[in-house]
């Protein structure tokens, strides 16, 4: 069954946070600052990417940075109905 995979902004780490956590490299395009938070617009394989930080983490644009998944907090979605499962 084809799913899609979902993760909030807030779900996505700088630094691992717990054993479960999924590291990932994904390049930074795309920097947003909204008062002491920034959205980061990363990209995977073509897919934009949001994640969200305290505006105190540098992350450099147009370079691969090391990210993690808190895995606890995913959701699935059916690729054809969209309802999550």
């Amino acid at each position: 069954k084809e799913v899609f995979f979902g993760l909030r902004p807030e779900h996505i780490f700088f630094e691992k946070s717990n054993e479960n956590d999924f590291e990932i490299m994904l390049r930074a395009d795309l920097s947003e600052y909204i008062g002491h938070e920034q959205i980061i617009t990363f990209d995977y394989t073509n897919q934009e990417v949001l994640a969200k930080f305290p505006s105190t983490i540098k992350i450099e644009l147009s370079k691969d940075t090391k990210l993690y998944f808190d895995l606890t907090q995913v959701s699935l979605f059916d690729a054809q109905t969209e309802e999550r499962i």
